[in-house]
């Protein structure tokens, strides 16, 4: 998901992730909200997959990856990766109440990604 209507550093900082290499992504996201979260973002209840994406296996879910490292560089840059981990695991009306985990780990479609970016977006503004 592009973001046009936020301040610059935050538009600059979500749009970023879309080229980033597949790699670089899953080790920003481990980098800012850790190993477990990135691995129940990504599908697996495995960390051990988590590594293995970084070294080059593709993850089955990279655009949850994708979308929920937007969110989080978008929540972060506000505040800071603590409060990014806590509004990832937190109900959020702007998904009907769910987490913002619980939609991407079963979003299936880009509208859906992009509504969770969407709602880190409205969330900090």
């Amino acid at each position: 998901m592009r973001v046009e209507a936020v301040p610059t550093r935050i538009q600059t900082a979500v749009n970023g992730v879309l080229a980033l290499p597949r790699d670089a992504v899953v080790q920003e996201l481990v980098d800012r909200v850790g190993l477990k979260l990135t691995a129940l973002i990504g599908g697996v209840s495995e960390t051990r997959r988590v590594h293995e994406w970084i070294a080059g296996r593709e993850p089955r879910r990279e655009d949850a990856l994708r979308a929920a490292l937007q969110a989080v560089r978008a929540v972060s840059e506000r505040y800071d990766n603590d409060a990014a981990r806590a509004w990832l695991r937190s109900t959020n009306m702007g998904l009907n109440m769910r987490s913002p985990i619980a939609e991407l780990r079963e979003a299936r479609q880009v509208r859906d990604y992009n509504r969770v970016v969407r709602c880190a977006v409205q969330d900090i503004s």
